[in-house]
């Protein structure tokens, strides 16, 4: 009996590495996608406002053909126009090498990054509204 809780523990800390580390790649593969994409045009505007938060801002991959996609725009209008104006909206259908660039897979995802640049959250499906503007404060 000691032995299967031994083994049982053993194979949750390896899967919980593993999530991480691949949770880690995948963060690291967006960031050089990000630095390899250029200034966004959601990027300038929110950096020319100053302020707290600077730069932070959210690539948000989608498609028409996503019913998950429809909900997700429906909730990210309750967000104030501030955080609206910091999200680029990324149409896979018409972007397909900018979404394998940052390894996109599912549908929608979202990322946050920040005013350096890098990932620092990605966010697999619908995102509420107060998580997402807890993400930016966290990001800033």
């Amino acid at each position: 009996m000691r032995e299967r809780l031994l083994i049982a523990v053993g194979l949750l800390v390896v899967s919980g590495v593993v999530a991480w580390v691949v949770a880690w790649a995948q963060r690291r593969r967006a960031t050089v996608a990000a630095a390899q994409d250029g200034p966004w045009s959601v990027g300038a505007a929110v950096a020319s406002e100053g302020g707290e938060g600077e730069g932070v801002r959210v690539l948000y991959f989608r498609s028409d053909q996503c019913v998950s996609c429809a909900t997700q725009s429906r909730l990210w209008e309750q967000l104030d126009e501030t955080t609206r104006q910091r999200i680029e909206t990324v149409d896979v259908d018409a972007e397909p090498e900018r979404a394998a660039a940052y390894g996109v897979l599912t549908l929608p995802t979202s990322l946050i990054i920040d005013g350096m640049g890098d990932v620092v959250r990605i966010n697999y499906g619908v995102v509420p509204p107060r998580k997402l503007t807890r993400q930016l404060e966290e990001a800033g």
